[in-house]
């Protein structure tokens, strides 16, 4: 007698020999999709990245490369630099610099220029002859970026430049400018590391920090300084939140711990506010009154 399977198992044993269905394949190509999704990701990434970190690189070589123009420009020719002030409403004669052997497609411009106050102990606007001068330097890139740079310059002729001994003190020689919230503050902050007789300490190298000193909770957010000859220029710094009174302070861990007196206040407004309004060319904020 011949005993024939049942239907069940029979359904089963050639369900087994089938191969995979439609909905399967289209799984298994969906998650090789997503893999390859993430891969492709990872790399763009890691380029993205490389190409970033050589930009900065580059971004880098071109602010020391524009400074060292002008400062070399200021010296050799420091009777036109140093020795007079310009007569009155005629702009800082380093304002006037060029700088034709930067990388090609990037652009230079000296914005503004301090006179040392010897009597005051601070940089300030009034011209002095042969005072030694700090100049703001705007870099443009050929992408229009634009990047800032400080640097104290001195007239070598008449007298050198003090030798400065131990970093004692930190001094803002730029004072933080309003802001909104979320952008960076304008203008930046600049300090400078110097001794206890008020000299900018040219080989000082240390990393000086800033913190914000605010009631509500706010930091200080983006902050980068680059430091040159003892001075050290923040840019990208800003606060998220709104507020008003705020003011910063700079400390320097490897010098002694040395920290810095709380600069001028300054205030943040909202995005979408109109306490402060443009005050024009030179890209400031002026608060609206009632």
């Amino acid at each position: 007698m011949t005993v024939r399977p049942t239907t069940g198992r029979r359904h089963q044993r050639e369900a087994s020999e089938d191969g995979d269905t439609l909905i399967e394949v289209l799984i298994a190509l969906f998650v090789l999709s997503m893999s390859s999704v993430a891969i492709i990701l990872a790399f763009a990434t890691s380029i993205s990245s490389s190409a970033e970190q050589r930009n900065l690189s580059s971004v880098d070589t071109v602010l020391r490369s524009a400074t060292q123009e002008a400062i070399t420009q200021m010296q050799q020719n420091s009777g036109s630099y140093f020795g007079s002030c310009p007569a009155q409403g005629q702009p800082p004669q380093a304002e006037s610099l060029e700088f034709p052997d930067l990388t090609s497609g990037y652009s230079a411009q000296v914005t503004s220029v301090s006179y040392w106050d010897s009597t005051q102990m601070t940089y300030d606007s009034s011209c002095t002859a042969n005072a030694t001068q700090l100049i703001a330097i705007t870099v443009t890139s050929p992408k229009g970026n634009t990047y800032h740079i400080s640097a104290v310059v001195g007239n070598p002729l008449p007298r050198t430049i003090p030798t400065a001994s131990t970093p004692t003190q930190l001094v803002f020689i730029g004072q933080p400018g309003d802001g909104i919230s979320g952008a960076s503050l304008n203008p930046q902050p600049i300090v400078a590391v110097e001794d206890s007789n008020g000299n900018v300490v040219t080989s000082n190298l240390s990393s000086v920090t800033l913190t914000l000193n605010a009631r509500n909770g706010a930091t200080l957010s983006n902050c980068t300084g680059s430091e040159f000859y003892g001075v050290v220029t923040f840019s990208h710094c800003s606060v998220a939140d709104a507020g008003l009174n705020y003011t910063i302070t700079a400390t320097d861990p490897i010098d002694g711990g040395l920290t810095s007196q709380a600069s001028d206040p300054f205030d943040v407004a909202a995005a979408d506010s109109a306490l402060f309004t443009p005050t024009g060319a030179s890209g400031g904020y002026a608060r609206e009154t009632e």
